[in-house]
């Protein structure tokens, strides 16, 4: 899937539902089996270490009650990707400059490679125990910057300044990863 991919910066008035793919990998992780990259521009806003968690983008692998993948920030310092699947969940931190534009790729085939700007951020290649309730249909499937897609309140959120995303039903090779960061 090309997501969005606008010829200058697209400014997200949080959050916004980009599509929703049950029978997908994009909506479904079980789907992937060749893995999954994603790859996206961001501006990261000045943290607010009051906030919890400010989401980038989510498919609901941050859900005890569904499996896919997230980018967010914790209390307004690093961030974190995550990609869940079944009881097992990956995860890898970073820290982004505010106010500078960053490409954030990240691929997942049983063990996530997290890349900022082209250079490597972290990888996590065994996983972590988690929660897991096994819904019989993960009705979490919506793909959604901005906020989790778990999360049901109508509360205010922070505009996303989001430029570009791409996710692909593969891991792609690194030469695709550098040209993107470029």
């Amino acid at each position: 899937m090309d997501g969005l991919s606008p010829d200058k910066d697209t400014y997200v008035d949080a959050p916004v539902i980009l599509t929703t793919y049950p029978h997908d990998c994009i909506g479904n992780i079980n789907r992937c089996e060749d893995g999954l990259s994603v790859m996206l521009r961001y501006t990261p806003p000045v943290g607010d270490p009051r906030r919890k968690h400010l989401y980038v983008i989510s498919n609901g692998g941050q859900s005890p009650m569904s499996e896919g993948f997230y980018i967010r920030q914790n209390s307004g310092r690093e961030y974190e990707t995550g990609v869940s699947k079944g009881d097992r969940i990956w995860t890898v931190k970073f820290f982004l400059v505010p106010e500078s534009p960053a490409a954030i790729i990240f691929t997942w085939n049983e063990a996530l490679h997290v890349y900022v700007d082209g250079m490597p951020a972290g990888t996590n290649v065994t996983g972590a125990s988690r929660v897991f309730t096994d819904p019989e249909v993960d009705v979490l499937n919506s793909l959604v910057v901005g906020k989790a897609n778990d999360d049901f309140s109508s509360l205010s959120w922070p505009s996303i300044r989001l430029i570009d995303v791409t996710i692909q039903a593969r891991v792609v090779e690194d030469d695709v990863m550098q040209s993107y960061s470029g």
